[in-house]
């Protein structure tokens, strides 16, 4: 699915990518969710879920993130800001890691996921009202279009 988010970036955008994404991320999210608080945890759709869910991101915010703190950061201080938002990514990613076992085990897997769909829900906010389109712009015209916004 990485393959699908390298082929289209350019076609489709970065942010109809993560839109796209994210919907998927969430879709999967609420399914598992519900099939966890009403014990239907067998058979293939959590399975397919699972993997949708993996696709999403896959196809999405894992390589598309790359290209957007690439893109959106002003030219005097995009060195700079690049490390700080590599290192919270880096950040935020051994935090998930760290904490979803013990969510897992301490409010159980229904908990869990939808404390995560809910951040996911969260993310797609975020992307439509604040994330803009960098697809076919130059560095100057996105550190235009990034100071108006601040």
């Amino acid at each position: 699915m990485t393959l699908v988010a390298i082929l289209w970036i350019d076609k489709w955008g970065r942010k109809p990518l993560l839109i796209g994404g994210a919907v998927g991320m969430i879709t999967s999210l609420t399914v598992i969710t519900v099939a966890y608080y009403l014990n239907k945890l067998g058979g293939y759709v959590i399975f397919f879920f699972i993997l949708t869910y993996i696709a999403s991101f896959a196809a999405s915010l894992g390589p598309v993130s790359w290209v957007v703190i690439s893109e959106i950061f002003p030219n005097k201080i995009r060195s700079k800001a690049m490390s700080i938002a590599i290192v919270a990514l880096w950040s935020a990613n051994f935090v998930v890691t760290l904490t979803f076992p013990a969510i897992l085990n301490h409010l159980g897997g229904g908990a869990a996921f939808l404390i995560f769909d809910i951040m996911c829900v969260l993310m797609l906010i975020f992307i439509i009202s604040k994330l803009p389109e960098t697809n076919g712009k130059s560095l100057e015209e996105l550190e235009k279009i990034m100071v108006k916004r601040t």
